[in-house]
């Protein structure tokens, strides 16, 4: 396995990632509803890369290249980008398939179970194993049949990129994992198990019967290696549709499902309320969160972006200057009120504004999962780190950036990724159109489409910072350390940084 999915899974206690035996018994049907939700929709993702990847025939050819190309810094990106959401999936499975794998040690407690039911998880349990396991031998194969016929593919997908999550010799290691005959073995002694002895699939893993078939399709080990046989191209070019995550009820499982420390924030309360002492109107919070699986497939450290818009306190306080005040009576608000202005422009919005998000009052406009929505600041900042960006903007502009966020209220949330269309939209999208025309941000092409990273936020502020192009002054950070369980107040030097941690930076900060 390669190291960086091993440190992931070597990092959590043995409760979230070790055997099914040190599953607190009692509990283990919503473990395992939550497992198979898991392995189906990892599954699903990897799926999605896979057709991506096939939909750029001139880096991934479906022939083996004759000759040797030389690929642009852009296609060679690209490939690292898709290789990168691989190993992500790929790691989720390996959480499952490694918790079953002792599945023939479950006890008998007849406090918990009857002797049916007992049986029943003991299937379930090798079920689970069965599906995981064979949904990443299965994809292994596939992704390397497909990437091999890239004559470069073991050099540049070998590279190590750690704010991508890939490791030195990441490709190597895979190959190595599934491509031999010990792997081979192993999935012929659990078909044997599987037609011996496990009973029929009732509980949503039926897709492991394809996966199975599939693997059967592309052959077993001869020698030290397999020979790969049929590979083949499951879809045509559709790389639009294909941008991960591409599945609305994909992207909101992932978005809601985190892998340890649920409904628990490295930053708490007290800071929160210490933070918001320091915030104006306008500021732009850059956030992140450990273990969500909405983190999959996304570049860099920082995940998410959310808009500060104070309430409508703060904001009749900050923006009492001459210059808004003038704009807001040439439009037509005579005494000059900006609340007034946003309550005429955008009524519903406004309304939605004024009610609590879960029990605290709005102070933040974001693009989350449940749409465009307005947010409580004690709600958007319980992540596990957050820094807060000031756009080296007038009062008048903030103002204007504002009204339009409140324009941008109601829509649906972008699983597309695709920032040329406005009717959805997605975390990082929703800030650049707020201020689209006073901050210039360089968007990036990810997987086919223009995407702004939440991380390219610091890393634009750290490449301009201290030039004529510096477009943000730094306000605060509070930084996240999952060994100590807490976070704390860092300084502009550690931020200056932050962008260049590895996607997995938990596994190195102690």
């Amino acid at each position: 396995m390669g190291k960086i999915i091993g440190a992931i899974l070597s990092l959590l206690p043995l409760s979230i990632f070790a055997s099914v035996k040190d599953i607190d018994l009692s509990a283990i049907d919503i473990q395992i509803q939550q497992d198979v939700e898991m392995v189906s929709q990892c599954r699903a993702g990897i799926i999605s890369t896979i057709k991506y990847m096939e939909s750029l025939p001139d880096i991934f050819p479906p022939e083996r290249q004759k000759e040797k190309q030389l690929y642009t810094q852009q296609q060679r990106d690209e490939m690292r980008q898709i290789w990168s959401r691989y190993l992500d999936y790929h790691a989720c499975l390996e959480q499952v398939a490694q918790r079953y794998s002792d599945y023939d040690e479950i006890t008998f407690n007849s406090k918990i179970f009857t002797a049916e039911k007992f049986k029943k998880i003991k299937n379930q349990a090798f079920k689970l194993y069965r599906a995981a396991f064979a949904a990443q031998y299965r994809f292994a194969m596939e992704f390397i049949a497909r990437a091999n016929n890239n004559r470069h593919s073991d050099k540049i997908l070998n590279e190590e990129s750690l704010t991508l999550g890939i490791q030195k010799e990441s490709y190597a290691d895979i190959k190595y994992e599934f491509l031999n005959v010990k792997v081979a073995s192993k999935f012929a002694a659990t078909e044997t198990i599987n037609r011996l002895w496990a009973k029929p699939d009732d509980f949503g893993l039926g897709f492991a019967d394809d996966d199975v078939k599939q693997i059967w399709k592309l052959g077993k080990g001869k020698g030290e290696l397999m020979t790969l046989k049929n590979a083949y191209t499951i879809v045509k070019r559709n790389s639009k549709s294909l941008m991960l995550p591409t599945q609305t009820k994909i992207s909101e499982w992932m978005g809601d499902t985190k892998l340890y420390r649920s409904h628990q924030s490295l930053i708490s309360q007290e800071q929160i309320a210490q933070m918001r002492e320091r915030l104006l109107p306008g500021d732009i919070l850059l956030e992140r969160r450990e273990w969500y699986l909405s983190n999959i497939g996304l570049p860099g450290y920082w995940s998410h972006v959310a808009l500060y818009i104070g309430s409508a306190d703060e904001r009749s306080e900050f923006f009492a200057d001459e210059e808004v005040k003038q704009w807001l009576v040439s439009e037509g608000i005579a005494d000059a009120d900006l609340e007034k202005l946003l309550q005429q422009k955008q009524p519903q919005a406004y309304k939605a504004s004024k009610l609590e998000w879960h029990d605290h009052a709005p102070a933040v406009i974001e693009a989350i999962s449940d749409g465009v929505v307005f947010t409580s600041l004690e709600y958007s900042a319980a992540a596990d780190s957050v820094a807060v960006l000031r756009p080296r903007l007038s009062k008048i502009e903030k103002a204007k950036a504002i009204l339009h966020a409140f324009g941008l209220s109601g829509r649906l949330y972008d699983f597309s990724f695709d920032f040329q269309r406005d009717s959805a939209l997605v975390c990082t999208e929703l800030v650049y159109k707020a201020y689209e025309g006073n901050l210039n941000f360089e968007i990036p092409r990810v997987m086919g489409n223009f995407v702004l990273p939440a991380n390219d936020f610091a890393k634009q502020f750290a490449q301009d910072y201290h030039s004529e192009n510096q477009q943000f002054d730094f306000v605060l950070f509070i930084d996240g350390n999952e060994f100590d369980k807490n976070a704390v107040a860092s300084d502009l030097k550690t931020f200056l940084q932050s962008w260049e941690r590895p996607k997995w930076h938990i596994l190195t900060k102690k």
